[in-house]
């Protein structure tokens, strides 16, 4: 017997003329055949299996199912906010919790994917262990009437892609203030071991209290859970305008870094009013990311500092080794930018001491944040507290070894002397009672 989702489907099928009532009685006469051998199929795999139904037409007839009711399980949709490549976005109200919230609806081609739902739902778990202020919550992931769901908070604001649209360029000190409380949350991210893997100005918020939030961490990745990650091998996952390179290659180890990249691109876009790389088609753009270097943001806009300038240039690093290797080093030399001081963009500083006893200075050299590794095998070195150069140490043991070798030339002096032969004129004396006889 054919569940109500099924024969909602069939129906509409029907209805749009996809398939006719012959082909529907075929498929129902298979699946009694295999319900009698004591397993199931659905009605829909199968009139896609015999290829009456197509993947494109079942997603309009889901796509317009959704458009149609005014309901979906526990929510009643309110309005339609916006549509991706992964699914549509509704203003909602949760019934038993009587609240509002943005209700993310999976893509049905991507439903389809029996591989694809549950890292979806264990993906979205992942997302709902965050709490932090500049973070759109993650509710409740689900299932309903044939849909699967994303249930998060509902901010009030604007994305800062309509506010670029807006101002065209951005004042540095607001762009700074966008991208650091960004940074904040992508350091809670890397701290529950989370990376977003698509930082672009579409999903940033900012609410009328200029608060910035982070949204669509349903893309989100555990770094530490590689079997069940949505990244494979070879697949690309992220925005070609901000993508970092090793994204882009469809690499599968990325991490933190491709996330501030991300965000450089879009810090680039802020003060500069124009994405790093442009070009008609999006693998062009790419490319670009891959083999390019984008030109300085300070020469595209005169007006930033070239502070600001230097750290969206290290950002945009193509090999994430030369970029910032945590959020929080990220986050410093942006608060710096801010406060009107150098960014330290993770080099070594050569810095001078005074001691409180002689007031003499002591030199030493100490890491602005955790040393990096010269190649992705190596792994991190671990950082280190500085230690003063032992000048004093040095001239001791210079002096120690000079006395050390005038004291070895003086032994050696002594050991020639005593092995030479007698002299000619020693050998030569005779007694006087010999000369006389």
């Amino acid at each position: 017997m054919l569940s109500k989702e099924e024969l909602n489907v069939c129906n509409q099928a029907i209805e749009k003329r996809f398939i006719n009532l012959a082909q529907l009685q075929e498929c129902q006469e298979i699946q009694k055949k295999i319900d009698d051998m004591g397993t199931h199929k659905s009605i829909v795999d199968i009139l896609l299996e015999k290829k009456y139904l197509s993947g494109e037409q079942l997603a309009a007839i889901q796509r317009g199912s959704v458009k149609d009711t005014k309901a979906l399980g526990d929510f009643e949709l309110l309005a339609k906010l916006g549509e991706g490549g992964m699914g549509t976005v509704y203003k909602a109200r949760q019934k038993h919790m009587d609240r509002v919230v943005a209700l993310k609806v999976l893509n049905p081609m991507l439903a389809k994917n029996k591989d694809y739902i549950p890292r979806f739902y264990r993906e979205a778990r992942h997302a709902a262990k965050l709490t932090h202020i500049n973070i759109v919550s993650a509710y409740e992931v689900g299932e309903a009437q044939g849909f699967h769901y994303l249930a998060m908070e509902y901010v009030e604001g604007k994305s800062l892609d309509h506010i670029i649209e807006e101002k065209k360029i951005i004042p540095e000190a607001e762009a700074l203030n966008i991208s650091i409380q960004v940074a904040r949350a992508l350091g809670h991210a890397e701290k529950h071991g989370l990376i977003h893997r698509d930082i672009k100005p579409e999903n940033i918020i900012i609410t009328k209290g200029n608060i910035v939030k982070l949204i669509d961490l349903g893309l989100a990745k555990s770094v530490y859970d590689e079997e069940t990650s949505l990244t494979k091998t070879g697949s690309v996952i992220g925005t070609p305008h901000y993508i970092a390179p090793e994204q882009a290659k469809g690499l599968r180890d990325v991490d933190i870094r491709a996330d501030i990249y991300s965000l450089g691109a879009t810090l680039y876009h802020m003060v500069t009013g124009a994405p790093p790389f442009q070009s008609d088609s999006s693998m062009a753009v790419i490319t670009k990311h891959i083999n390019e270097k984008p030109v300085p943001p300070v020469r595209r806009n005169p007006a930033i500092s070239e502070s600001i300038s230097r750290v969206i240039e290290r950002m945009l690093e193509k090999n994430p080794y030369d970029r910032y290797q945590t959020a929080q080093e990220l986050l410093e030399d942006l608060q710096s930018v801010k406060e009107g001081k150098d960014p330290k963009l993770g080099q070594l500083e050569l810095l001078v001491e005074e001691t409180p006893k002689n007031k003499k200075k002591k030199t030493f050299l100490k890491p602005s944040g955790n040393m990096k590794a010269s190649h992705p095998g190596q792994g991190f070195l671990p950082s280190y507290e500085p230690h003063p150069l032992p000048w004093s140490f040095l001239i001791k043991m210079i002096i120690g070894l000079t006395i050390l070798l005038i004291l070895f030339l003086l032994y050696k002096k002594t050991l020639k002397e005593q092995s030479q032969p007698p002299s000619k004129t020693e050998t030569r004396q005779t007694t006087p009672g010999a000369r006389g006889k």
